[in-house]
């Protein structure tokens, strides 16, 4: 942003790309103007169980198999089982508009998404129904729509 000379942005992240754009807002609320986070998450226990349980099987055959190839996926399955560490406190100071998105089937809780939206003072929250994790690309036109839409307002 520096480098580009810009003051203010719009942020759209997807999955752990919706986890950096809050980090984002939390850390240079002066530099957000609006953001839209899609399948995001706030800690791990908000995403299924089913799916931490099966990155913590991977880091675990990985660390038996002990390949060295391997090393930057397990580091990144790690930081998948801890990471983001954000609590509602801490979503409480995002004064920034935010759009929570995320789809009726996602592997982000539906609870947490709730939670998300619930927290952030100025958050709108679009559950999109019979959508996945991958709604980006299953309603793409609708999506784009809505998003476009919370922007221009």
């Amino acid at each position: 942003m520096n480098e580009l000379n810009m003051d203010k942005v719009n942020i759209l992240g997807w999955s752990d790309g919706g986890n950096t754009g809050l980090e984002f807002a939390l850390q240079y609320p002066e530099n957000l103007n609006k953001l839209v986070i899609i399948g995001a998450n706030a800690f791990p226990k908000g995403v299924e169980e089913g799916l931490l349980k099966s990155f913590q099987d991977k880091i675990k055959w990985m660390e038996m198999a002990n390949q060295p190839e391997n090393e930057t996926e397990r580091r990144l399955l790690k930081l998948m089982i801890t990471e983001p560490d954000i609590n509602r406190k801490q979503l409480n100071t995002i004064q920034n508009p935010v759009f929570v998105i995320a789809g009726e089937n996602d592997v982000i809780k539906k609870e947490h998404t709730g939670m998300l939206a619930k927290e952030i003072p100025e958050a709108k929250l679009k559950i999109y129904p019979k959508a996945s994790h991958h709604l980006p690309f299953e309603i793409a036109d609708h999506l784009n729509k809505d998003i476009v839409d919370f922007l221009k307002n």
